[in-house]
């Protein structure tokens, strides 16, 4: 990849990035964010922002929180979010899509490694079938079955596909702690 390319993909994630930051935050200054937070088709017991908040509410006044049938997340995000609750909502809305934006970027960091990651292909002679030895490398090729020229482009494709889908959008705007779920699945993906 040559320095402009390079310059170019770059220039391409932080404008995709910023315009993503922009749509999300204008839903936010405009109140979109109450139509979505009690959507049950976006959100459920365990992903659901006001429950975290009861969670939290429980575990201050030094109740279990996982006593009884309100509170379903890992302790973790209850951890996480015991830090920041008492940020006004503006400031928490900004957690919600700055870890949004962070896993979009992770998303573009994996699919480049995947694409740039040489995948070892295997030929079985006829007579390994009948044995049981162990196959030898033969070839390298990358991970894509596209042409080369469009291997560039993917990582960029698939963070926009992530940033504008409007489920994710709405996600973010309903404040589900889906967007941690996926985070961590993505980070895992990334330093596997």
């Amino acid at each position: 990849k040559t320095i402009m390319e390079g310059k170019r993909e770059g220039a391409l994630l932080f404008v995709a990035l910023g315009l993503a930051a922009v749509i999300r935050g204008g839903l936010f200054y405009n109140d979109f964010h109450q139509y979505f937070e009690d959507r049950v088709e976006i959100i459920s017991p365990i992903t659901s922002y006001k429950r975290l908040t009861e969670g939290l509410f429980l575990e201050r006044i030094g109740h279990d929180p996982y006593e009884g049938d309100l509170y379903h997340q890992p302790p973790l995000v209850l951890l996480f979010f015991s830090f920041i609750q008492d940020l006004p909502l503006a400031s928490i809305q900004a957690v919600f899509i700055f870890l949004d934006l962070l896993l979009a970027f992770i998303l573009f960091l994996c699919v480049r490694l995947y694409i740039s990651k040489p995948n070892l292909s295997y030929i079985h002679d006829q007579s390994d079938i009948n044995t049981n030895s162990t196959p030898t490398s033969t070839t390298t090729s990358t991970n894509s079955n596209l042409p080369s020229k469009y291997n560039s482009y993917l990582p960029l494709i698939s963070v926009l596909i992530y940033l504008y889908n409007p489920w994710t959008i709405f996600s973010c705007l309903s404040k589900s702690t889906l967007i941690l779920n996926n985070l961590v699945i993505i980070l895992s993906l990334f330093f596997a």
